[in-house]
Order: structure tokens, then C-alpha cells, then sequence
């Protein structure tokens, strides 16, 4: 914003020249900041924006990551960053925050490489960067007590607490004025509730080849853990028993599972608040994709974004595909 549009301060008599001057946007948002800082009092219920939602769904290492990426790169969309990730007690705040010190930052005096490009890179689902975006985990966690497999609920939420979450999100939203992504795969297992509590949202599944899957959740467990053996993410209801498999099994089973839990959820809801995204089609082709996505939510926004993605196709023996098409005939009925 020019300079000398934001008001005075009261020893000034002149506006500020050219780079001096008061970025106006910047100083709204401290403002908003600050008075929500000082008041320290219970938050008012905070209605839907107008502007359209979308959660994100699928298995781990499905491709969520580049996919909130995508979305958050394009411009068109505000997601959950490193820096809001930081405020799950109260996320618009975190959100001020973000805007204070990046987004409205024109100097570059916090993050001087504010302008990078987008790298599209990220390791187990973590990138980063002060904007890039966070799967906000914490503020599922915050809400949901969950129990030893993602479908158990130790604790349900009040009535209390959902409206208080509900209003977390579109605090957010209503701080970056856009249209809104985040993931939700926390509640894979809870997806009528998660539609339910946010009746604007369109909820987007990616799913990704189940054997490459399969095939990355294994290498996640050993790079997270440097064991195989080691669960990683999302526990189905069937846990116990599939713990008694091979690695290679569990990770089979662990996809299949959730992809099933997954459609499931979705099937509760009318088509037009459902988006399918394969990840080859994201990688090979996102131009293709950006129209579907637009057309869910009532856009028509110009796709703007790279032309493709890179994507590392497996090759896998052939008794581990055999293995696989075990697994799969066991739990497809599960």
C-alpha cells in the first residue's frame, strides 16, 4: 500500500514518504492482532466466510502433501502454514500472525526470501518454510481424543468444543479472505461428522496406486523409525490383527483399510461435495485436475501452476504383488 494512505501518528503532521510510509493492511492486521491478544475472553461463534472450504482425505502417503501444496501455490486458496501451526489454541490468531510477518512483510524484514518460488518439496509430509503448508494435526488432536485406532473416540467432543473448533477454522478463513484448504485425515474414520460440523465444505480425496502406496509407507517407516517393523500413521480398526503380518502385509492392509473407511465416509454425502483426484493425475497432468476442483467449489479461476509433478512409479516383484492381492482379498469386505 502507498505511503501516507495508513493514518497519521499523532507527532506526524505530513504524511511519510514512499518507503517509509505505513503499509495500511499490515496495520489493520496488528491491530486485529493485538486486540485479540489483550481481550483474553471466551471467542464468539464465527459463521461460515461465503467463501468456499475444502478439506483434504486419503491414506497416508497418498499425495496430501503435494496436493495442499498445489492448491496453496496457486494462489487461489489460504492453507494452514508452518507459522499458523504454531497457534492451534487459537488458530486465527496464528493466521494475523502469518500475515503480519510474511504475507503483509513488503519489506522483507522478517523473512527476506519471502518471494521464493514454491519448492513442491517436502519429507514425510513436512516442507519447509514459514508459508508452506502444515497439516495441522494439532488442531484435530485438540478437539478429538482419540484412541488406539483411528476409528475410537475416548472422549467425544461437546457440543461446546465442535463449535468452537468449527469457529477455529473459519476464523482462519475469514482472516486470509479465500477460499480455504487444509487436511483432514485425522478424521478419516469421522468423515460425516467432519461434512456435518462444516456443511460448506467439499471434501477432496486423493488416492494414489495402492501397491506404490503401500510401497511408501513401508520406506516411511524406515526413515522415520529405521525399522520396518514400526507402525506408521493412521491405525484401522482391524490393527491388532494386522499387526500379526509381515511389514509388507500391514502396509497393504493399512491402505486398503483406510481407502475403505475413506469411501465410505464420503458415500453419507451428495456427489457435489466430493472430489476424487487420483495422484498420477495430479502429477502427470495438475491442468487437467485444476478444472474439476474450480468447478466443485464454483470457480473459474485460470490455472496458473507447473505442468507437471514428478512422480516415481514402482516397479514391484512379482510376489510382492501376489502378497498384496492377498492381503486385499482378505480385508476387501472388512
Amino acid at each position: 500500500m502507498a505511503g501516507g494512505t495508513a493514518p497519521l501518528n499523532p507527532w506526524e503532521s505530513a504524511p511519510r514518504r514512499g518507503p517509509h510510509g505505513r503499509n495500511g493492511a499490515l496495520e489493520a492486521v496488528l491491530a486485529q492482532l493485538n486486540e485479540r491478544l489483550r481481550a483474553g475472553k471466551p471467542r464468539a461463534a464465527i459463521a461460515p466466510t461465503g467463501d468456499p472450504m475444502l478439506f483434504v482425505v486419503g491414506c497416508a502417503r497418498s499425495g496430501s502433501t503435494l496436493m495442499l501444496q498445489w492448491l496453496s501455490a496457486s494462489g487461489v486458496f489460504a492453507c494452514p502454514t508452518n507459522i499458523v501451526s504454531r497457534f492451534p489454541g487459537d488458530p486465527a490468531v496464528g493466521a494475523l500472525v502469518h500475515r503480519a510477518l510474511y504475507e503483509l512483510d513488503d519489506r522483507g524484514e522478517v523473512f527476506p526470501d519471502r518471494d521464493l518460488a514454491p519448492s513442491f518439496r517436502s519429507t514425510l509430509g513436512r516442507a519447509q518454510g514459514p508459508a508452506e503448508p502444515h497439516d495441522f494435526g494439532y488442531l484435530w488432536k485438540s478437539a478429538f481424543a482419540f484412541g488406539a485406532t483411528q476409528d475410537q473416540l475416548t472422549q467425544s467432543p461437546t457440543a461446546e468444543r465442535l463449535e468452537e473448533l468449527a469457529s477455529d477454522v473459519r476464523g482462519m478463513q475469514a482472516v486470509f479472505g479465500k477460499p480455504f484448504a487444509m487436511k483432514a485425515l485425522q478424521l478419516n474414520w469421522h468423515i460425516p461428522l467432519l461434512a456435518g460440523l462444516f456443511p460448506e465444505a467439499v471434501l477432496l480425496h486423493v488416492h494414489r496406486d495402492p501397491l506404490d502406496n503401500a510401497h511408501s509407507l513401508l520406506q516411511a517407516r524406515r526413515e522415520y523409525f529405521g525399522d520396518e517393523h514400526a507402525w506408521y500413521s493412521f491405525r484401522p480398526p482391524q490393527y491388532d490383527e494386522v499387526r500379526a503380518l509381515p511389514p509388507w502385509e500391514q502396509c497393504v492392509a493399512q491402505v486398503v483399510l483406510t481407502e475403505q473407511a475413506v469411501r465410505q465416509g464420503l458415500s453419507t454425502l451428495p456427489e457435489d461435495r466430493v472430489i476424487e483426484v487420483a495422484y498420477a493425475d495430479l502429477c502427470d497432468a495438475p491442468s487437467g485436475v485444476w478444472p474439476h476442483v474450480m468447478r466443485s467449489i464454483g470457480r473459474a479461476d485460470a490455472y496458473t501452476g507447473p505442468d507437471a509433478f514428478h512422480l516415481k512409479r514402482h516397479t514391484h516383484a512379482a510376489d510382492l504383488v501376489a502378497r498384496a492381492t492377498a492381503v486385499t482379498e482378505r480385508y476387501a469386505a472388512a
